[in-house]
């Protein structure tokens, strides 16, 4: 890894609404379901509120997340996933 300079970043305030929930368990798609679509990751998370999200390549391409993290998906349909901690910290339920 590049070693940063210095320099202070500037910092930032969250002033956005999301849906989101906690991952209560994760999964694999079980094999009669799984689909040949590349974007596929063949995972299912399952959240806390009862929905189940059927997880693409490119949700979890630079890392996973584990059992307590949070989906998160924006007003304009972007998925995504956020550690507990940092979803914690920057948001609050409305």
């Amino acid at each position: 890894m590049e070693e940063m300079t210095a320099v202070q970043l500037p910092r930032w305030q969250c002033h956005k609404q999301v849906y989101g929930d906690r991952i209560k368990d994760i999964r694999p798609l079980p094999l009669e379901v799984q689909l040949d679509d590349a974007e596929d990751s063949g995972l299912r998370w399952y959240l806390d509120c009862g929905a189940v999200i059927t997880v693409s390549k490119s949700l979890i391409a630079r890392s996973g997340p584990k059992v307590g993290d949070y989906f998160v998906q924006y007003e304009d349909g972007y998925q995504s996933w956020s550690p507990a901690t940092a979803f914690k910290d920057g948001y609050t339920r409305i």
